[in-house]
């Protein structure tokens, strides 16, 4: 219940920042290689609140390979994985570090996540199969909630357009099956590129 009160609580820190605040909307889109963030796609908004400092919240899609799982349903496999796509919403505090020609910087926040599709990955002799299942029937929770931080480095371009390379890193905090003796944390890595489109000075 309390995970839960938590999600919520994050979910609507997101939507305090008002319409009139935002500075610049992109785009952005990565992924790790390895298998515990093989995709990510959203959409970076901020709002500068000092020369060096702002808030941005990037909601998107996220893929995230889970090893874990496969304990609860192919434990003596050594080729599955369990894939979960979420929904999720990081909200961060993002610090600057400017030179003349482009900007380091690093990142700190939360992020949480509503799962949309589950599937478990195996092979079986040289071949490959998928399995959906729902999150009820598979014992694993919808949601997750976890702490997330990087560094990136940003430049601008035309018309005051920034590109950014990130990195990000995020720890799952919730133990996505309570229900029995097996642990499932998510945690992963990933590598991405994108866009930002100046909106206006904040009021």
């Amino acid at each position: 219940m309390i995970s839960r009160i938590t999600w919520i609580v994050c979910c609507l820190a997101l939507c305090y920042v008002p319409i009139q605040s935002q500075t610049y909307l992109g785009i952005g889109a990565g992924g790790s290689f390895s298998t515990d963030t093989p995709f990510r796609l959203f959409l970076p908004l901020g709002y500068e609140v000092k020369d060096h400092f702002s808030i941005q919240m990037e909601p998107g899609l996220i893929i995230r390979g889970n090893p874990s799982v496969i304990q609860k349903f192919a434990p003596d496999s050594d080729a599955a994985l369990g894939i979960i796509s979420y929904l999720h919403l990081p909200l961060l505090l993002k610090g600057r570090l400017n030179t003349p020609h482009f900007s380091l910087y690093a990142t700190v926040g939360v992020e949480a996540a509503w799962g949309v599709k589950l599937s478990i990955n195996y092979i079986d002799e040289s071949m490959t199969f998928q399995n959906y299942l729902s999150f009820q029937d598979a014992g694993i929770l919808q949601y997750d909630l976890g702490a997330c931080g990087g560094i990136g480095i940003e430049t601008s371009i035309r018309n005051g357009k920034i590109i950014f390379l990130d990195y990000r890193y995020y720890l799952g905090l919730i133990d996505l099956d309570p229900y029995t003796d097996i642990s499932i944390f998510n945690q992963g890595h990933a590598f991405c590129l994108g866009l930002l489109l100046p909106l206006g000075s904040g009021q």
